[in-house]
């Protein structure tokens, strides 16, 4: 489990962007729609070890806190503080070069744009999630996405879960959409679509199990009775996302607090000026699938 310290940052960032929904992911962001298409922008930027998980929480916490055009960080933020933010070990040093080196591929590949300063980060420009250089857009009501629920990060997931893990449950997501059934697909549909390995699929999806977010189930798929063959179905528990007040039914707080003074620094570093908050709100825009 994060650190408390860790919590009360992402639960104020969340606060202070005065989102009143979630985080929409597009579609186009998480599967691709040709096979021939390269890999999905979210596999993209998983590949890599580490380095893809910093990536993939960074960029989705980036996201959370960008709710309004033109979409952007207004002052830039240290590499150590989002080191610390995202729970990344060792923020002061490491951590912040693995952030650093994050923004610099995130640039590089058009996920977003910074300003470059001498000695010292530049603002963040957030771009389109088709990584095509243009600014980037919420989608419209005529494009499917998903909705990140604001749980991920005030119960702290964000900073709990692997890389991997987290790319899963988006895909687990995507799969569930609004249905009301638990989803099955065949690993040759699934590589296709997300372009995940079926080695990253296993381990992603025992975490994601052992910390109760998903639930397998057995289901007979096929129309005649004896050709019926038993899969595996996936169902994602949001309720573990959205309420604030819920608890996995694994592991217990690890470790202790850094201390109130390494809290209220990270707040204050993450002040209301970083932030373009939200005035309107975000739901009912687009069409949530």
């Amino acid at each position: 489990m994060p650190s408390q310290d860790v919590l009360d940052v992402l639960r104020s960032l969340v606060e202070r962007s005065r989102r009143r929904s979630g985080v929409q992911l597009p579609e186009l962001f998480i599967r691709r729609a040709e096979q021939s298409d390269g890999a999905p922008p979210l596999t993209l930027l998983l590949r890599g070890g580490q380095g893809g998980e910093v990536r993939l929480k960074l960029y989705l916490t980036m996201l959370m806190l960008a709710v309004r055009p033109p979409f952007d960080i207004r002052e830039p933020v240290p590499a150590r503080s989002w080191a610390a933010a995202l729970g990344i070990p060792d923020p002061e040093n490491r951590g912040a070069r693995r952030v650093g080196d994050a923004i610099t591929w995130l640039a590089e590949h058009k996920f977003l744009e910074t300003e470059r300063r001498q000695g010292a980060p530049g603002a963040v420009q957030l771009l389109h999630s088709d990584l095509s250089g243009r600014p980037y857009a919420r989608p419209t009501q005529r494009e499917r996405y998903i909705t990140l629920p604001l749980g991920l990060w005030e119960q702290g997931w964000i900073a709990r879960l692997s890389g991997t893990a987290l790319a899963l449950l988006i895909v687990l997501l995507d799969m569930q959409s609004a249905r009301t059934e638990p989803q099955w697909i065949s690993p040759t549909q699934a590589r296709r679509r997300y372009d995940l390995s079926p080695d990253t699929w296993s381990k992603a999806l025992k975490e994601l199990t052992a910390f109760g977010l998903v639930t397998i189930l057995r289901r007979p798929q096929g129309r005649e009775f004896n050709y019926q063959r038993m899969r595996n179905a996936y169902w994602v528990r949001t309720d573990l996302l959205r309420d604030v007040n819920a608890q996995s039914n694994q592991g217990e707080k690890e470790g202790g607090t850094q201390g109130a003074a390494v809290t209220d620094h990270l707040l204050a570093l993450f002040s209301n000026q970083l932030i373009r908050p939200c005035t309107t709100s975000l739901e009912g825009s687009g069409s949530e699938v």
